[in-house]
């Protein structure tokens, strides 16, 4: 399936095409949201109603995500950046994560980047939280990965 940058209109709303080189095709919606799909899927089989439910729920999300960067400082402060507890009350009553990006991927499986985080890992390209289903599943470390 060859796909030329075009607009299609999705149970979503207007999303746009874009065609990678490595034959992935990226469909965005309204900036924040990304869906990921092999170039042979047709865009008729993409679960439009899971997406719906986890955006709806992007509050949610966003609570949840804070929370568990919260906890990880508190018990492991090395796997954020942080050298020790101590630095936790810098983190504990302000908001050190935003500008929330969704891709959703195969089935469940879906991303919400944060592109701009206060934590040491969240430099230069925000925090991933990772996702299935309804639920968080855990955070990556974006600050050694290479622009694509």
């Amino acid at each position: 399936m060859n796909v030329e940058k075009q607009t299609v209109l999705t149970p979503i709303g207007e999303m746009e095409v874009i065609p990678t080189p490595d034959s992935q095709i990226y469909f965005l919606n309204s900036g924040n949201i990304f869906i990921e799909i092999d170039e042979n899927l047709d865009i008729n089989s993409i679960d439009f109603d899971f997406i719906t439910k986890i955006v709806d729920k992007s509050t949610q999300f966003e609570h949840e995500a804070l929370e568990l960067l919260l906890r990880t400082i508190a018990t492991t402060p090395e796997k954020v950046g942080l050298k020790d507890t101590n630095t936790c009350t810098n983190f504990d009553n302000k908001k050190f994560i935003d500008l929330p990006l969704f891709t959703f991927r195969d089935g469940e499986n879906w991303d919400l980047l944060f592109q701009e985080c206060d934590l040491p890992i969240g430099a230069p390209y925000g925090i991933l939280i990772t996702g299935f289903g309804e639920k968080i599943v855990g955070f990556e470390n974006l600050s050694d990965a290479e622009v694509m």
